[in-house]
């Protein structure tokens, strides 16, 4: 195949076939984002795989260097690359002025690797648990022939698509895949070992939810077409458009897929399917409980406290969320940590109600007409600034303090510094972690 010699600046556009179907999916994608960055490190920790790269800001590199030396992970910074808001086929210079991040390796040879680093690709493939085949690969395609995408390249003269969907990277640039690499082929068996590692991995860490959309999304049909350099890769719910390499001609590859979710569009061409018109059903409303706007809001905002809490390793502990809410909150905890004791406070008793019927020990109390809750010591305890700021703070994290370890104080309208020395006359700041959703604080009882 014949490439033009021309280049278009990096894109990526997101089309959805219909409001229910990004209702019901833009989340699950976001979700599904969100954990797999956090697999991408716990899977080296575990020793799934013998190491990782990934792009740190600068705010956050003293933080992983602590995360790595508590994993007892060597790590070393590789590179510095620009930052992007969507995903690209290639790395972006560092603009001065602009954002940019280190790209980092963390791992059991931070030596060797750093030493590999841009000489040997099958070294720096080896160090990151790469399958030999695909490194050889991505070196030749990659590296020698300037491919941008390696989906032609891939199937070496095939008209379509085959192999496990283990090995369907089509959708990467959502996030969502099962290798941390680009497989040599669609049936390369070692990176389909793999990938059934990572995704077995991900669900031992409480992503259970998450691993099982990736692989419903690897199993629909699929088709990627490519001219000119910009390609579409077609699925049921969404269309993804993204600059590549510059074809001569159209170049149309089909992979079937076994499973089609119900807000797939119905239509005659591939890969949409005829349909029976969908009775629309509502999203159930889990979110105006607990103050939030959208499903996906709140998502968001609990992903953010999910990733402060991540270090803290949580056995069959009590964890408290004063202010449970609907105990949405509590039970994304528990996805994560199955074996934990949810316990929550809240003063609205319809709000009780919904949390007690998650099987979590809830008590029907504002947080401070009652201490009843604090006849049992806890891991954690889980709590609003916005409710710290209403009480006498540092009289109820004195008491607090008595029977906890950790203290998680998060903010979804913002900080107020005002509280800072108050809430460390007991406790010691472990990490904080601000996103545009939610800023999150992690103590220790001193």
């Amino acid at each position: 195949m014949q490439r033009l010699n021309v280049s278009i600046p990096e894109f990526t556009r997101v089309a959805w076939v219909s409001e229910p179907a990004r209702q019901a999916w833009e989340y699950k994608i976001a979700a599904i984002n969100s954990a797999w960055f956090e697999i991408e490190r716990s899977s080296v920790a575990s020793q799934v795989r013998s190491g990782g790269l990934q792009s740190i800001e600068p705010d956050n590199l003293v933080r992983f260097q602590q995360w790595c030396s508590d994993q007892s992970l060597g790590m070393v910074i590789v590179g510095q690359d620009g930052v992007s808001p969507v995903y690209g086929n290639a790395a972006i210079p560092v603009t001065p002025g602009k954002a940019w991040t280190y790209r980092v390796y963390f791992g059991k040879d931070p030596v060797g690797f750093a030493n590999a680093w841009g000489k040997d690709e099958l070294e720096v493939g080896k160090a990151l648990g790469y399958p030999p085949c695909c490194s050889i690969f991505f070196n030749w395609n990659w590296k020698q022939q300037g491919w941008r995408d390696l989906v032609y390249p891939m199937m070496q003269g095939q008209d379509r698509i085959t192999g496990p969907h283990t090995c369907n990277i089509l959708l990467r640039h959502i996030g969502v895949r099962a290798t941390f690499h680009l497989p040599c082929s669609f049936d390369c068996p070692l990176s389909d070992i793999a990938a059934k590692r990572i995704l077995k991995h991900g669900r031992e860490t409480g992503f259970t939810e998450e691993m099982h959309w990736i692989e419903e999304m690897l199993n629909w049909p699929v088709r990627w077409s490519s001219l000119h350099g910009v390609t579409i890769v077609t699925t049921p719910i969404l269309k993804i458009i993204f600059s590549s390499d510059a074809l001569s001609t159209a170049v149309v590859y089909d992979r079937e897929g076994p499973s089609y979710p119900d807000e797939g569009a119905s239509g005659v061409d591939f890969p949409f399917r005829m349909v029976k018109p969908m009775a629309l059903k509502g999203i159930e409303d889990t979110w105006s409980d607990n103050g939030f706007s959208s499903l996906f809001a709140m998502r968001h905002s609990h992903d953010s406290i999910l990733n402060a809490i991540g270090p803290v390793p949580l056995g069959k502990e009590r964890v408290l969320d004063l202010g449970c809410g609907n105990g949405a909150l509590l039970k994304r905890i528990q996805g994560r940590n199955p074996d934990i004791k949810p316990v929550g406070v809240e003063i609205d008793e319809a709000k009780c109600s919904k949390a007690s019927l998650l099987g979590f020990d809830i008590y029907w109390s504002d947080i401070v007409r009652t201490d009843a809750y604090l006849v049992h010591d806890y891991h954690m305890i889980l709590v609003s600034i916005n409710r710290l700021m209403e009480l006498n703070a540092t009289l109820f994290l004195s008491k607090l303090s008595k029977h906890t370890k950790f203290l998680v104080v998060y903010g979804y309208q913002g900080w107020y510094d005002s509280m800072n020395d108050v809430i460390n006359l007991d406790y010691e700041l472990v990490s904080k972690t601000k996103t545009p959703m939610a800023e999150v604080r992690l103590f220790r009882v001193r």
